[in-house]
């Protein structure tokens, strides 16, 4: 008993370690050049970096509806957009983004299995994960690597890459066939049961036209992300090439997945400082371009965020109104 709460004081303090670094690294830095710096950049440049990622976040909510297709679920737009805008509210306010996942509670509604509801939300983050590493392996392999290893690590990375696009579908159909023998899950059962039930629920994600098709909402998605970034590096005068402000993105965004921060903060920082400092920028403005990011982008998305939210009260007010007897369609 006294070990459990231990532990949980223990995750409860974990995030508060990405602070810390955080904070030791505003002490470090000249913190008077970094307020001028910030003369540097416009409204202007603020709007449209917001207004990029709300682009991102709605080209998302678009990937998601088409995922959630792939089942033949039913589910009104108004009704998925609203519930993607407020899991993202949810998943700003959350360590890890977990709370995203609360979207699937339109789909369980509606009676769709618990597999295939929270297969939507799971391999929607998946391909978020899945297209920073790349993007982050081919900025490690670029940085720190001699051209020989290079280019041969390059082919391997696009090989691995093609394999698990072309044999997606093999892959989870073994995971599903053999999991119940794996050493970790063989004795548990019902643990094994449902592991096996999510990938038999991923496999239609995995068919090669489907998959593409993920894949190519992905990357267009991600764009809107990327431009966000990139506006605040120009409104900021960083003099550095596009792609060390899509590597260090790329490597702050992996960051919000580990658990000694909240949302990246703490932890995406020093990936700018290891990236944009290879082109000469200085860790004051690599801190600050990582800084006005993770503000520009979490304000962003929690106004998005309480407009879904908001959104749902009303339409939840508007069935009530119109059904005032409880025997109404599903929420």
């Amino acid at each position: 008993m006294l070990a459990s709460k231990w532990l949980r004081r223990l995750r409860l303090g974990l995030p508060a370690v990405g602070l810390a670094i955080l904070v030791v690294m505003l002490a470090r830095l000249d913190r008077e050049a970094m307020i001028a710096q910030m003369s540097h950049i416009s409204g202007a440049h603020f709007a449209l970096a917001a207004l990029l990622f709300a682009v991102n976040a709605c080209l998302k909510c678009l990937r998601w509806l088409r995922l959630v297709r792939t089942y033949d679920i039913v589910l009104p737009h108004r009704e998925g957009i609203l519930a993607f805008f407020a899991s993202i509210f949810y998943g700003m306010v959350t360590i890890g983004g977990v709370g995203e996942i609360t979207r699937i509670g339109v789909l369980i509604a509606r009676d769709v299995q618990w597999s295939r509801a929270l297969v939507s939300c799971l391999f929607d983050r998946v391909l978020d994960v899945s297209l920073l590493s790349i993007i982050a392996c081919v900025a490690l392999i670029h940085n720190y690597l001699p051209p020989p290893g290079r280019y041969y690590s390059f082919a391997v990375l696009a090989g691995v890459v093609i394999a698990a696009i072309l044999g997606g579908q093999r892959i989870v159909q073994w995971c599903a066939s053999s999991v119940k023998s794996w050493p970790i899950i063989r004795n548990m059962p019902n643990q094994a049961e449902r592991i096996k039930s999510l990938f038999e629920a991923t496999l239609p994600c995995v068919r090669f036209a489907k998959l593409c098709e993920l894949v190519l909402w992905t990357i267009i998605s991600w764009v809107g992300y990327m431009g966000t970034m990139l506006v605040l590096a120009d409104g900021l005068a960083i003099q550095v090439s596009p792609w060390s402000v899509i590597a260090a993105s790329a490597l702050g965004g992996l960051t919000i997945l580990l658990p000694i921060s909240f949302q990246g903060v703490g932890t995406r920082e020093p990936m700018f400082v290891l990236v944009l400092g290879r082109e000469g920028v200085s860790q004051e403005q690599a801190v600050l371009l990582a800084m006005l990011g993770f503000w520009v982008v979490y304000f962003t998305a929690i106004a998005i965020g309480l407009m879904g939210i908001a959104g749902q009260a009303a339409r939840r007010r508007a069935l009530s109104i119109s059904h005032p007897s409880g025997d109404h369609e599903k929420p």
